[in-house]
């Protein structure tokens, strides 16, 4: 696969772990990098789940009665 060089800034504390980790692992930081952006890509994403797929995890969690009476009890209270 064509490599495609690329510059990047980066924080002096990261950079400094960068090497050490290189360091540590026997690899050259560029290779480093390489290998926790493929890791970054097989990880599923991590945007925020939809609003109906919350809905459906969550459904059924509620056991104590009617919910929207319970909510009006409570805001009675305020």
């Amino acid at each position: 696969m064509k490599k495609v060089r690329a510059i990047v800034s980066l924080e002096e504390e990261d950079k400094a772990w960068l090497d050490r980790e290189s360091a540590r692992r026997g690899v050259s930081m560029a290779e480093l990098i390489r290998i926790a952006l493929r890791t970054l890509r097989r990880k599923p994403t991590l945007d925020k789940p939809s609003f109906e797929k919350q809905l459906m995890s969550t459904k059924g969690l509620w056991t104590k009665g009617d919910g929207l009476a319970y909510q009006q009890s409570i805001r009675d209270e305020w």
